[in-house]
């Protein structure tokens, strides 16, 4: 269940409604753990959305930003960490893969248990994605390129896209080349879908 009181859930709230700026159709599937973090859950985010666009599934974290209450011990500029994962996956099967569930939950546990300073342009070698061979065994992490950021009651916060790339990608960074690994990929497809199959 996504649907949460506005008064208890603002910051939930103002996710759903970027959310719904880009998707006219309903949340394909909602993951969530039976425990919020809030409440001594184990996992550290409180749920994932998945929506079909086209030809990938487009996964997006709840649980980075402060989805109940403003902490008074948080950057007030901020919304929590100040963002909020989303990973986009080329897939055609009729439900999602739930191994970016799994990467979603460990990077967030790498936020919130060793403080991993995660923004715009890092690279982070995770190893290979997914269940099947492929050569993308890192990550890049750029604004949604659909939902950008936003203002919440809590503070601003962007949605941190996580983008599949490979070993020889990320050397090909090296003295400051970052943004033109992102350009490459950006015109070869707006969205930077990750295609675990692409070479």
């Amino acid at each position: 269940m996504t649907e949460q009181d506005d008064d208890a859930a603002p910051g939930w709230k103002a996710i759903e409604k970027a959310l719904a700026s880009v998707y006219s159709s309903p949340v394909h599937v909602h993951f969530a753990p039976t425990t919020p973090r809030n409440l001594g859950g184990s996992n550290d985010l409180d749920g994932i959305s998945v929506y079909r666009q086209d030809a990938h599934w487009h996964y997006v974290g709840f649980g980075c930003t402060e989805l109940y209450e403003k902490y008074p011990t948080t950057n007030p500029e901020l919304s929590g960490w100040g963002f909020e994962f989303t990973f986009r996956l080329a897939d055609s099967a009729d439900e999602p893969p739930q191994w970016p569930l799994q990467m979603m939950q460990r990077l967030a546990a790498a936020v919130f248990q060793e403080q991993v300073d995660i923004r715009p342009g890092l690279l982070l070698k995770v190893g290979p994605l997914g269940w099947n061979p492929t050569r993308l065994e890192a990550l890049l992490f750029i604004e949604d390129p659909q939902l950008g950021a936003i203002d919440t009651p809590h503070g601003k916060m962007c949605f941190l896209q996580m983008v599949g790339v490979t070993d020889a990608e990320v050397e090909g960074t090296r003295g400051g080349k970052t943004g033109e690994l992102v350009d490459r990929l950006r015109s070869a497809d707006p969205l930077l879908v990750t295609d675990l199959s692409r070479v």
